[in-house]
């Protein structure tokens, strides 16, 4: 059985066509409004046989983090934008910037090892990455023990220079679009 593991899921639900074509599914969310309303679509749907939940933040340390997230998200996109809250400009900012109505949440978190770890994880064939800014943080504290198959990453608010970088040195062939780097394993 294949394996992706998608991390800052939303509830947006983009990985389950796989779900629908035998796969089996990580989804991380850290924001409980967006994990709850994706186990419900999910569940919803006769898919969740596959799926597993992980309702924490990937991040350089186990332990618990803040978030902030738009609390009264009048468009879909404003809901995909919660992301670590941080001062010192290593996230998109998308909220503040906008002056969007939003709320602070401290949520568990997980290194991106404790989380396979913890789901006994050994293969994964994608691994999809979509965590305003936080991307770099993630895999630059991963071991890469684990190499996934393929990697589908937002690089809208990262150095794409050190995230090609990194995923090249780890054997990675890679290419970007707009907003998203692919990275296939060699």
């Amino acid at each position: 059985m294949k394996v992706f593991v998608e991390l800052g899921a939303c509830d947006f639900e983009t990985l389950t066509p796989l779900l629908m074509s035998g796969w089996k599914g990580y989804f991380i969310e850290p924001i409980p409004v967006y994990m709850n309303s994706l186990k419900t679509n999910i569940h919803n749907q006769n898919l969740a046989d596959n799926a597993i939940f992980e309702q924490s933040a990937i991040t350089s340390f186990d332990g618990n983090i803040e978030m902030v997230y738009v609390t009264n998200p009048n468009e879909q996109w404003q809901r995909g934008i919660s992301h670590v809250h941080s001062n010192n400009g290593n996230t998109s900012n998308l909220i503040y910037r906008n002056n969007f109505t939003n709320q602070k949440v401290t949520v568990p978190s997980l290194t991106l090892n404790s989380f396979l770890n913890k789901h006994e994880i050994s293969r994964i064939d994608l691994l999809k990455i979509d965590v305003e800014g936080h991307e770099l943080v993630i895999l630059e504290n991963y071991d890469w023990v684990i190499k996934p198959n393929l990697l589908k990453i937002e690089h809208k608010f990262v150095n794409d220079i050190r995230l090609t970088n990194l995923l090249t040195e780890k054997g990675y062939f890679v290419w970007q679009e707009v907003d998203d780097m692919y990275a296939f394993l060699k």
